[in-house]
């Protein structure tokens, strides 16, 4: 968890997280972690925990969880991000193909680039998750994003629908400004 203090003096706070079920059944709260973060820099804080039997995330059963991060100062809550996430495994094997959580799975996809008809890249949450819904009906489970980071709502509708993403930047090179690039994408759509 990266912890952003915005104010212009240091700050002690607590991080409080929760995980529930895709029925919204709280299965785990984790300890309450202090952290310090100095005046305007990040704190970083890693957690690790198991949960127990979770409902396991596929193309045909998009189990979503929820993790809630809620971080206090003086025991006062000051912030709240809801963090959707499906729990799966997978591999690649050269001899068999793609396995998740595994089974096999053949990936039927297509390339998507960010726009769409009448919108350009302007495109409204409902529209995306119509476009995904659209393609999962066409017999879908796959999408490759071209050529920059995806709007998140396509993500969120991929994570709901049952669709396996292929994260693209179109950056080749290995300079600074192209690996900060690629590095942001990956913090970013990991979940």
């Amino acid at each position: 968890t990266s912890i952003k203090n915005s104010s212009y003096q240091s700050v002690k706070c607590e991080v409080v997280q929760e995980i529930s079920s895709p029925t919204g059944k709280s299965l785990k709260r984790l300890a309450p972690s202090p952290l310090s973060i100095e005046a305007m820099e990040e704190g970083r804080l890693e957690q690790i925990t198991q949960l127990e039997n979770p409902a396991l995330w596929s193309v045909d059963n998009p189990h979503l969880h929820t993790l809630v991060t809620t971080i206090l100062v003086g025991g006062k809550e000051v912030d709240r991000f809801e963090t959707s996430f499906g729990v799966r495994y997978f591999k690649f094997d050269a001899e068999t193909g793609f396995y998740l959580n595994g089974k096999p799975v053949k990936l039927k996809g297509v390339c998507c680039h960010q726009d769409h008809a009448c919108v350009g890249v302007a495109v409204p949450p409902k529209v995306q998750e119509w476009r995904v819904a659209q393609l999962k009906s066409m017999g879908c489970n796959a999408l490759r994003t071209s050529h920059n980071p995806p709007d998140p709502a396509l993500l969120a509708a991929c994570d709901k629908l049952g669709f396996l993403v292929m994260d693209e930047v179109r950056l080749p090179g290995s300079t600074p400004e192209f690996l900060s690039q690629l590095e942001s994408l990956i913090r970013r759509d990991r979940n």
